[in-house]
């Protein structure tokens, strides 16, 4: 997948903004049109562009097609280059020196975390995803050929490819960080204690996790069930961000 979506922007995104801004300069002055086509690059047609490549994929594997992709990756595709560098950084600076990669971590889990719950949103719609029947590889094998025929055959794409440039700090960046610094505050005023006790019950597949807080503050955790990174999620989603610990923890059974 990730081949062929880099594939797709290589091939398709650079001519798909060019046609786009040909079309928008029939109706407004150049530089209006190209300012135009910059934005709906970056929210809609370079996402086309690698849907393009990689539908009949996720097709076959997944025997699903998204119907909320064009709408859901402008949303979540301007936190993308922050969540992989400073995650990338974060875990490099970790395992040289462990309080490095906490703070790095610190601040890349803001951008992580939204895109996490983006996607879950979007997920959540009603008809989010068309199901599809299992089809024959063959099937991948002919989009793939005609795709290929389709792009030789119309080298009047490539002609109109234009270079790359370096690109202000858009508005979509903008309003996320604002987004971002809204639901921070929100979120660290639901996570103060309310002097009442919550008790949750984790998925974590096969056995049992609960996690009770406490009206005084503190975290116990009873079990943890037998898929750790089920656990870790499941922490991850009920613990405030800044708790690294829990108060107490009680295993309520042994195994040989």
């Amino acid at each position: 997948l990730s081949f062929a979506a880099t594939l797709g922007l290589i091939v398709y995104a650079d001519p798909l903004q060019a046609w786009f801004q040909r079309r928008l300069e029939n109706l407004a002055s150049r530089e209006v049109a190209a300012r135009l086509s910059r934005a709906a690059g970056e929210f809609a047609l370079f996402t086309l562009a690698a849907q393009v490549t990689t539908l009949p994929i996720t097709a076959y594997h997944f025997q699903r097609l998204s119907l909320v992709g064009l709408i859901a990756n402008p949303a979540i595709l301007p936190a993308q280059p922050a969540v992989m560098i400073l995650g990338g950084l974060a875990a490099v600076a970790g395992m040289i020196w462990l309080p490095a990669g906490r703070v790095l971590g610190a601040c890349a889990w803001p951008v992580t975390a939204y895109t996490i719950r983006a996607v879950e949103f979007f997920a959540g719609w009603p008809w989010a995803s068309l199901p599809l029947r299992r089809f024959s590889i063959l099937f991948v094998l002919a989009y793939y050929l005609l795709l290929a025929v389709l792009t030789v055959a119309l080298p009047a794409l490539a002609r109109h490819a234009s270079r790359p440039q370096l690109r202000p700090v858009s508005a979509g960046i903008t309003l996320t960080a604002l987004a971002l610094l809204t639901g921070l505050t929100w979120r660290g005023g639901a996570d103060r204690p309310d002097g009442r006790l919550h008790i949750a019950v984790l998925d974590v597949g096969a056995g049992d996790a609960v996690l009770v807080h406490s009206p005084a503050d503190r975290w116990l955790l009873i079990d943890g069930g037998a898929r750790p990174t089920a656990l870790t999620e499941g922490l991850g989603r009920r613990l405030p961000y800044a708790r690294r610990r829990l108060d107490w923890v009680i295993l309520s059974g042994t195994s040989d």
